[in-house]
């Protein structure tokens, strides 16, 4: 393919190139991916970054640095910006998110600030090196911004000691070059990627760009990062701390997919780029917006029609076909009824009814449910079947979607959701607390203590959010 430095600058991918490999650790690691080493080239950013690109392009351009070297620049830019249309004719079948996962293992390196490109290179070619002697391959994923990362794969390396000892070896080679790096095994087991465009929605509606975030970011990293972009009289808190955040794919017409797992990574979880993902308080709603009576109920049956459409599986009937007042769920997800016996262990079940109940003074008061089927959970009467909705309920507001009212109705038969405080079943509080309730939680995919109280005050990356206007 004949390209030259003036049709990539036409084309707009020069611009491209400025953005995303802004700083010397991605310029340098995007060269070294393709095979470019630093020759005649000027310390970085001088005069300024988009100069620098232009005379790196023009230099490939007279093969400087072997042939074909310009296609082998947009070749290793495709692979890491997966999303970019401007890069997609340079991009193989290998380098799209979902041909990405591999057998091998991941490793990062955290390099010292301010490194050099050359130095870049030194370390990705004795990195290489080490793995070589091994047998295997070295390719590079990422070296990305905000922070002096690389991120490498070992493609056929599947056994974590290999690993651990390869990990090991580069650190202290790299070290006795001089080079203070600190070398870790990485978590996931796909090639990372930026996922470039993502979109996110706050519970107002405002848009987001979320900008060069990796597919390695995990979910509770996104939440976080929009979450803190408002203030605290608009998203709800609690105890003086902001309500936690939950996470939905939104699919077409603007429904909501499944709910996604806050410790899953980008990639895991089924995001790709161009998706949207909309950002909520757990349980809460959003801006107050008071109506009258008849329009609510109008609203809600919508939001009801809305939600059964995206959710297969979830049906619901009602009381009137134009403003109901009352709503019958039925649904199948993993969870637990009281035993048939006297101190037995919880039975498992598959299929639950729910009563959703619009009161006579709704909007203005909040909804009710109860459980129409049997069911062991702290935050419902086992006599009755009534629900506590919790900050749903102290913290509700005329605006509530009822689509987070009938996901949270998931999450709660799920144990995804539960609160031991202030329970209504003594005995399923006890039961969800104990070493058994916990492993039996797990075992259908709930929220255990541990995973629940977990913390982790700073995310692994910091994202580049910024918001779009109408």
């Amino acid at each position: 393919m004949n390209l030259t430095a003036r049709q990539i600058e036409d084309d707009g991918i020069l611009d491209d190139l400025v953005g995303f490999y802004d700083n010397s650790v991605s310029a340098g690691g995007l060269l070294r991916k393709a095979e470019i080493k630093k020759g005649a080239f000027s310390t970085f950013g001088d005069p300024s970054i988009k100069d620098w690109w232009r005379k790196v392009l023009d230099k490939l351009e007279l093969g400087l640095c072997g042939d074909n070297s310009l296609f082998r620049l947009l070749q290793a830019a495709a692979d890491e910006c997966t999303g970019n249309d401007k890069l997609k004719p340079y991009q193989l079948n290998r380098s799209q998110p979902d041909n990405r996962n591999n057998a091998g293992g991941n490793i990062k390196l955290t390099l010292p600030e301010t490194l050099s490109i050359e130095d870049i290179c030194k370390i990705m070619d004795k990195a290489k090196e080490i793995v070589k002697e091994t047998g295997k391959d070295l390719e590079m994923n990422l070296a990305y911004q905000n922070s002096t990362h690389l991120s490498l794969t070992i493609p056929d390396c599947n056994n974590q000691e290999e690993l651990s000892l390869i990990t090991k070896r580069i650190q202290e080679e790299l070290s006795n070059e001089g080079f203070n790096c600190d070398v870790q095994i990485e978590n996931h087991n796909f090639r990372d990627y930026y996922t470039d465009p993502l979109t996110a929605e706050g519970p107002d509606s405002q848009r987001f760009a979320i900008e060069r975030v990796r597919a390695s970011t995990r979910v509770k990293d996104v939440a976080r990062g929009i979450m803190s972009t408002y203030s605290d009289d608009i998203w709800p808190s609690r105890g003086g701390q902001k309500t936690q955040a939950v996470v939905d794919k939104v699919m077409d017409k603007g429904q909501k997919g499944n709910r996604l797992n806050p410790t899953d990574t980008l990639h895991d979880a089924g995001v790709r780029p161009g998706d949207t993902l909309r950002v909520s308080p757990e349980r809460t709603a959003g801006a107050i917006n008071p109506m009258d009576r008849d329009a609510a109920l109008a609203r809600v049956r919508n939001e009801v029609l809305d939600f059964v459409d995206a959710h297969p599986g979830f049906t619901a009937q009602s009381n009137s076909p134009v403003a109901p007042t009352e709503y019958l769920f039925n649904f199948s997800t993993k969870g637990f009824a009281p035993s048939h016996f006297q101190d037995g262990w919880p039975r498992h079940i598959n299929d639950h009814e729910v009563l959703l109940v619009l009161p006579g003074d709704f909007p203005v008061q909040a909804p009710e449910v109860w459980w129409q089927t049997d069911i062991f959970h702290p935050n419902i009467d086992p006599k009755t079947g009534f629900v506590c909705l919790g900050e749903l309920q102290d913290q509700y507001r005329p605006a509530l979607n009822m689509g987070v009212l009938c996901q949270l109705l998931i999450d709660l038969a799920a144990y995804r959701n539960y609160a031991e405080t202030d329970a209504l079943d003594m005995d399923a509080a006890r039961w969800a607390l104990s070493d058994k309730g916990q492993k039996a939680i797990k075992d259908i995919k709930g929220q255990t203590i541990k995973s629940r109280d977990e913390k982790d005050d700073i995310p692994d990356q910091k994202l580049r959010i910024r918001k779009i206007k109408s």
